[in-house]
């Protein structure tokens, strides 16, 4: 059968019946129209809707080419029928037409065909003018309609006039109509088709287990659905089913190991006798269609077409890396089939299959030279051309191709019968450059076949670098080492496997490095680079990963290249000889472990000894006799304005400190590639990362929000560099150099043993500096074996500091004031020896003592007028030694005014409870240093003066503001004046006052008949701190010690002014005259009594009588005063008191405190103000002795200031002031001083009751 490869073939088929004639003229015309335009194709099963273009094959309808019940085929049955007539006279419809319609609807009924459509088409009538104007009764299309169309009126249609060369309105209306029409009723008759035919593949799908059942022809009744979606432009669709065919082949083959085998499943396990690779030519494709619909078809050939049909298919939707990734699984999947149906195969056929399957998918995603799709690509076609390289190195060493190999008689029949097998596909065999001809020219020759395989390696490597993955293209590479040394190129083969080696090495695969190696040892034995070879054969010497036999043949090798390399060199003086030296890397035979210094810390003065320790660990196999061993060790010299860039060594440069810093190795021994980096590029600058940021903000609604924080790096180009492409870096591993040092230390003749060996040697050095050891050679022979730089930097440091002295409290804390404290002098001798007859002189200012100390080990503190003196023991050279000295400074009376030297000082200092204190110390070696000691004081002290009506009290307290305990005993209270004082403390006032607590103690004021109103003050109190000759922690981590335990005393001093009591007020709340007690919401009456507490012989006379002025201050929540609130009354001369009378009203029920009241003095203008007391200016009436100013109509100020001030927490504005009209005269308002004026009533709380105790509650009942 031949088989069709057009879409013409395969396009749904419509018959016309009727006018064949009339149907010719317009067919050109639906032919175009039709897929103009798409139309919606909704399917069944919640498949989403889709656009499709209609085009349809128009064929004469015949009843044969009807299909018959559930035939199974897509494209070779008509799937839709239209009849086309341009009757328009009725009786001719009668006669003629009526009947061919009918006979035409009866042939498809008969088949069970209901998809169909009549087209009347209304040509242009010439004559029509001469006929009758009357209007027929019915029309021809109403007949239609009647007869054949009345359910379904859709199946008729008119065509006005189509073939009229100036179309009107009309026909161009109805031929739109007719084409629309058309395009529906197609889509749903190939809808429904579709889907009957969808039925018919499911059923036949469940079928699969029975007898009879032929994979094949399911396959070619599937395929027929992927042809329909392929025809509608629907490639993910028809993808869908050539996967499932091939995940259904696929099951198939895997239950054949479960003993199910198909009758029809024995024509694919037959002796396979062509292997032809896959082929995607579509007239190669459509041929291997036919051999599915004949059934003679082979696995290879039905896999080939499988995938061929996939290919076209990712092709068309421009997926070439996914006809590559594909490929790999595809290729894979056909080989473990042919081996689980046990196919026979003559040998090499498999590798020539895969081989020319690899090259056609290759050759098909190299015409996609987009750069995107080529990047995509690339990451799967890789691998297709390494399994291409692996199968042409197959076939070649099967047929004698390879360079160490020759052709036999055998190996050149098998070419012959390989050759045979493939390209039988003659469109496949004549295509140039295609890669059946590039096989047989790879097989034609042994020239060819390695043209043809370094040609694939060198396209697999270059893809491999391509996407970056090295290590596949190192692969690669010494893959081909191993053909260029099979062919005697060893050079190119040396190149290739140390690419390989310097991969291996940085991913830590020690063993593929050790087998690599010994590649490398046989090309350079072969080039004879004795230089290279010698390199070689140090790290297979100290390769523990081989056996023992081994590692002794290397190491032959290595001493006898170095005898070779010593004659050769002759003289060490000469130049030119020495430069035939050889230097090789240490690691390769031995590795650093630790170093060690003596002294630990690497601190040497100038000319004095020490010795450096290196710990080295050899892999050789056994004892080496070294000839001399060099550490060079470089002097860095420091200036004294350079220092501080000087990066300092470290502390402790102990072994233990060095080891974890040590080369890291792995299990066997050998040093990793991070430790290679950091001996090697230890002295190039590392590329470090220059990180920048971009903080960016949007505005929105005039709100600044942040939009994205962005990182970036500036030299991102240069820190992302691909290390390989990097030749630096790549050969600096390679590339040794000494440098010149200026203290090399050296050992001769030392034999260095399997494992670990120490090595000592030794250091002095007359100049200060840096000395660091810089690299290390070991000489054997004509050898040098290098380590190239010593990581991390490490050395002697070789000074002469001056000495120095520190003072530092101990813990380093603020010290308490009037407690012994110990301070430390730290003494760094530097080149300077301090011997027993050395002191130190300190001269302390103030109030700060030094305290004597005892001598002890040559050490003593002798106290002097201002000062002390410390006797020092012997201190050598460079060491360090501290002394504790013991210091106190005195409290400050804390009421005392300060002199004038210190006002400026101590005003600040005092409110922070802070005294600095300074001492000078003179040096033996002439240095003076002046330190700054703080100390705090452990005490504050405040005094408060209480008043009970005429009686005084006054009230000392101590607060222990540090975290120390102290017993307090003796307070004493002392005045310089007639004031009489009576202590209510107690005979016996001692008290342990803890960190944070406070005491008190109180004196009685005796009353006294002196004029003066003002005395002076002193309060001491004797304290001693707990834990005497104990250490006792302080709040500030710090620790005291009261060495002899004496008390010491603390004073304040302070006076009182103005402190006689001269008034006393009293109020009380008064309940209205109808009710016994107050009641919230009414009127209540305050009342006042002002009384003077002058004695009854100091009688108060016309010059001394006072205006006071009152003030209610009630709280707005509580109390609402009525009237004014702000009152003056003149004091009577006698000593009765003056009686006002406010009226107020409780806001609240319960218990109300008592509205607060608040006198002030009233000065008139004519009277002088003295004392220091704040003063308002107002104006006022002058009141009479003993009157009361009434509440008035008008006001002529308001006050402010002091008499505005607040009383207990209180504040309430003075204002509205009454005045006269007539005559006014400035007044001032003085406040009393604290305890003048004694408030009696002051926290009296009245009761207040309810406004009614009757509640009326309004009840609904239903």
């Amino acid at each position: 059968m031949a088989a069709r490869s057009e879409d013409g073939d395969r396009k749904p088929i419509v018959t016309y019946h009727g006018d064949q004639e009339l149907f010719s003229s317009i067919r050109a015309e639906v032919f175009n129209t039709l897929p103009r335009d798409p139309v919606e194709w909704r399917r069944s099963y919640g498949r989403g809707p889709k656009l499709i273009f209609m085009d349809v094959t128009f064929v004469p309808f015949t009843p044969d080419q009807l299909a018959k019940e559930n035939e199974r085929t897509l494209f070779r049955k008509p799937c839709f029928h239209i009849y086309f007539t341009d009757c328009a006279d009725a009786d001719a419809y009668k006669l003629v037409v009526k009947d061919d319609i009918t006979a035409w609807q009866q042939s498809l009924k008969e088949r069970n065909v209901s998809e169909w459509l009549i087209v009347l088409v209304e040509t242009a009538n010439l004559k029509r003018g001469n006929k009758s104007k009357l209007l027929p009764r019915t029309s021809v299309l109403d007949k239609i309609r009647s007869d054949f169309c009345s359910k379904q009126e859709r199946r008729v249609i008119v065509l006005n006039e189509p073939n009229n060369p100036v179309p009107t309105n009309r026909s161009l209306e109805s031929w739109q109509l007719f084409i629309q029409r058309l395009r529906e009723l197609l889509l749903a008759a190939y809808s429904r088709v579709l889907l009957r035919f969808e039925e018919i593949v499911r059923a036949e799908r469940e079928r699969r287990n029975d007898r009879g059942w032929d994979f094949c022809k399911y396959f070619l009744l599937q395929e027929e659905l992927a042809f329909t979606f392929q025809l509608f432009h629907f490639e993910e669709d028809a993808l869908v089913q050539y996967d499932e065919l091939d995940a259904l082949f696929s099951q198939f083959i895997i239950n054949t190991h479960a003993g199910d085998n198909p009758a029809w499943l024995s024509s694919f396990v037959a002796p396979c006798t062509c292997w032809d690779g896959l082929n995607l030519l579509p007239s190669v494709i459509d041929g291997k269609r036919s051999l599915l619909e004949t059934g003679n078809v082979a696995l290879l050939e039905l896999r080939n077409y499988l995938f061929a049909r996939q290919c076209v298919l990712l092709f068309t939707m421009q997926r070439p890396w996914e006809v590559a990734h594909r490929a790999q699984s595809y290729l894979h999947n056909c080989v473990q089939e042919l081996k689980m149906l046990e196919v026979s195969m003559p040998t090499g056929s498999m590798a020539c299959w895969v081989f020319l399957s690899c090259l056609e998918v290759l050759q098909s995603c190299e015409k996609y030279t987009d750069s995107s799709n080529v990047e995509n690509y690339s990451h799967f076609t890789a691998s297709l051309w390494v399994y291409a390289q692996t199968k042409l190195r197959e076939l070649g060493e099967l047929c004698g191709l390879m360079p160490d190999s020759t052709s036999n008689s055998d190996q050149l029949h098998l070419v012959v019968n390989l050759l045979s097998g493939m390209g039988q596909t003659q469109e496949a065999s004549v295509i140039e450059n295609s890669p059946n001809q590039k096989l047989r020219e790879a097989l034609s020759s042994s020239d060819s076949f390695q043209k043809h395989y370094l040609e694939l390696s060198e396209l697999a490597m270059g893809t491999f670098k391509h996407i970056k993955r090295m290590r596949s293209a190192r692969l690669i590479g010494k893959d081909l080492a191993t053909f260029y040394m099979k062919k005697g190129e060893w050079t190119k083969a040396e190149t290739f496997l140390i690419d390989a080696v310097r991969i291996y090495e940085k991913e830590g695969w020690h063993l593929p490095v050790t087998n690599t190696r010994r590649q490398i040892a046989t090309c350079q034995k072969e080039l004879g680079n004795k230089h290279k070879y010698l390199k070689t054969c140090c790290l297979l010497a100290g390769d523990c990963a081989l056996a023992m036999q081994e590692r002794l043949e290397f190491l032959q090798e290595m001493l006898k290249i170095a005898k070779e390399l010593a004659e050769e060199r002759g003289e060490p003086d000469d130049e030119e000889q020495s430069l035939k030296v050889a230097l090789v890397p240490l690691y390769s035979v031995a590795r650093l472990t630790s170093i060690d210094l003596k002294p630990e810390d690497g601190k040497l003065g100038k000319n004095e000894g020490g010795e450096i320790f290196l710990r080295i660990h050899s892999n050789l196999p056994e004892t080496v006799a070294v000839d001399k061993i060099t550490l060079a060790v470089n002097h860095e010299t420091q200036d004294a304005e350079d220092q501080s860039n000087q990066l300092p060594l470290p502390k402790s440069q102990s072994q233990s400190s060095f080891k974890s810093l040590s080369p890291t190795v792995d299990q066997w021994g050998t040093v990793t590639d991070g430790y290679l980096r950091s001996i090697f590029l230890g002295n190039q600058q590392t590329m470090i990362p220059e990180l920048m940021q971009d903080i960016r903000y949007q505005t929105k609604d005039g709100k600044r929000n942040l939009d994205c924080a962005i990182i970036y790096c500036k030299n991102a180009s240069s820190v992302l560099r691909r290390e390989d492409s990097s030749s630096s870096l790549g050969k600096s591993f390679e590339v040794l150099q000494k440098e010149d040092c200026s203290h090399p230390l050296h050992l001769e003749h030392v034999e260095i043993k399997p494992g670990d060996n120490t090595l000592s040697f030794a250091f002095k050095a007359s100049d200060n500096g840096l000395y660091s050891c810089k690299q290390l050679m070991m000489q054997l022979g004509g050898v040098e074996l290098l380590l190239p730089s010593i990581q991390p930097t490490i050395g002697m440091e070789v000074s002469s500091p001056d000495p120095q002295l520190t003072v530092t409290p101990k813990n380093g804390s603020v010290l308490l004031a009037g407690i012994p404290q110990e301070i430390y002098l730290t003494i760094f001798a530097g080149y300077y020896t301090v011997t027993s007859q050395d002191t130190l002189s300190i001269q302390t200012l103030g109030r700060l003592r030094a305290l004597p100390a005892d001598e002890a080990d040559g050490y003593g503190v002798r106290t002097e007028e201002s000062g002390a003196t410390v006797s020092l023991p012997d201190i050598p050279a460079f060491q360090t030694r501290e002394f504790s000295v013991m210091v106190m400074t005195l409290l400050v009376d804390s009421g005392a005014e300060p002199g004038e030297e210190e006002e400026e000082e101590l005003t600040e200092q005092k409110k922070c409870h802070i005294l600095p204190s300074q001492m000078t110390i003179w040096c033996p070696w002439s240095e003076t240093v002046i330190a700054t000691l703080t100390f705090q004081q452990p005490f504050h002290i405040k005094h408060q003066l209480h008043t009970a009506g005429k009686r005084k009290l006054v009230q000392l307290s101590v607060d222990n503001i540090c975290s120390m305990q102290f017993m307090l005993t003796s307070p004493e209270l002392t005045s310089d004046g007639p004031v009489q004082l009576q202590s209510v403390n107690g005979k016996n006032a001692t008290a342990t006052l803890c960190a944070g607590q406070t005491m008190s103690y109180v004196w009685f004021l005796s009353d006294s008949q002196q004029q003066t109103d003002e005395a002076e003050f002193r309060f001491t109190l004797t304290y001693t701190a707990l834990g005497e000759g104990d250490t006792v922690p302080n709040g500030e981590g710090n620790t005291v010690t009261n060495g002899q335990g004496e008390p010491q005393q603390l004073s304040h001093s302070f006076n009182l002014k103005d402190y006689k009591t001269k008034y006393m007020v009293s109020s009380t709340i008064a309940p209205p005259s109808s009710d016994e007690f107050c009641r919230a919401g009414t009127l209540c009456s305050l009342q006042l009594h002002i009384q003077s507490a002058l004695d009854d012989h100091q009688p108060i006379t016309d010059q001394n009588s006072p205006s006071l002025m009152y003030q209610v201050l009630a709280d707005k929540h509580m109390w609402a005063v009525c009237g004014r609130s702000t009152g003056v009354v003149a004091m009577p001369t006698s000593q009765e008191g003056v009686d006002v009378s406010l009226e107020v009203m409780p806001l609240l029920a319960g218990f109300l405190p008592v509205p607060k009241v608040k006198l002030t003095n009233y000065i008139t203008g004519t009277q002088e103000l003295s004392g220091t007391q704040p003063v308002t200016q107002v104006v006022l009436n002058q009141p009479s002795e003993g009157s009361i100013i009434p509440d008035g109509t008008t006001a002529s100020s308001e006050l402010d200031g002091p008499a505005a001030s607040s009383m207990n927490g209180l504040t309430e504005p003075v204002s509205h002031i009454p005045a006269a009209t007539e005559k006014t005269s400035p007044a001032s308002l003085v406040p009393f001083a604290a305890g003048q004026v004694y408030y009696r009533s002051l926290a009296t709380q009245v009761r207040v009751l309810p406004e009614s105790d009757i509640t009326v509650l309004d009840v609904a009942v239903q």
